[in-house]
C-alpha cells in the first residue's frame, strides 16, 4: 500500500473495472484521457484495455483501502519497437491531486523496466499541465514536443 490506496495488476478481461473506472470521470476528466465526449468509449476499447498480457500491454489498477474501490488505471502498450512503450493514465475526479497518478507511473516504470522497455511516450491535450508536472516529477529525461494543442512526450524510464 502506498498512502491511501494500493496498486494491483488488472486481472485480464475485467471490463467491468474499466466501465467502472470511465463512469466515475467528469466529462471533461474522460475528454481528456480518451478525446471524446462519448459518456463511455467503444466496447471494442473497453475490451482492448481490459486485456493486459504482461509483456505487450501492463496494467496496473490503484484501489481504496479496505474496500478496494478502483479509482484509477494506468497502462503500457508495448510499441514495435521491443522497448518503447505509450503510457496513459486515468485516476477518477475525487482522487486526483492526491498522488494516485504518480503512483500509477512509478509501478508502469518498474513493470516496464522488468520486461524490457527503455523508454515511454504518449500524448496528452496541452492544456493538461498536471500531466506535464506528473511526468517531470516520475521520469528522467523527459522531452515535450508540442502541437495544435496537444503535446507529445518521450521519457526514458
Amino acid at each position: 500500500m502506498t498512502g491511501d490506496w494500493e496498486i494491483a495488476p488488472l486481472r485480464s478481461g475485467d471490463e467491468a473495472l474499466v466501465r467502472f473506472l470511465v463512469a466515475r470521470l467528469t466529462p471533461q476528466s474522460r475528454y481528456r484521457r480518451f478525446r471524446s465526449s462519448s459518456p463511455m468509449p467503444s466496447a471494442e476499447v473497453v475490451s482492448h484495455l481490459a486485456r493486459p498480457d504482461g509483456w505487450h500491454h501492463i496494467a496496473l489498477v490503484a484501489y481504496t483501502p479496505g474496500v478496494r474501490e478502483p479509482i484509477g488505471l494506468g497502462e503500457v502498450f508495448r510499441d514495435a519497437a521491443f522497448d518503447d512503450g505509450e503510457a496513459a493514465i486515468l485516476v477518477v475526479d475525487g482522487w486526483q491531486g492526491r498522488g494516485v497518478g504518480a503512483a500509477l507511473l512509478a509501478g508502469l516504470v518498474d513493470a516496464g523496466r522488468g520486461v524490457g522497455l527503455r523508454r515511454l511516450h504518449g500524448e496528452f491535450l496541452a492544456e493538461h499541465r498536471a500531466v506535464r508536472r506528473l511526468l517531470v516529477r516520475g521520469t528522467v529525461g523527459t522531452r515535450f514536443i508540442p502541437d495544435a494543442g496537444t503535446t507529445t512526450f518521450e521519457a526514458a524510464i
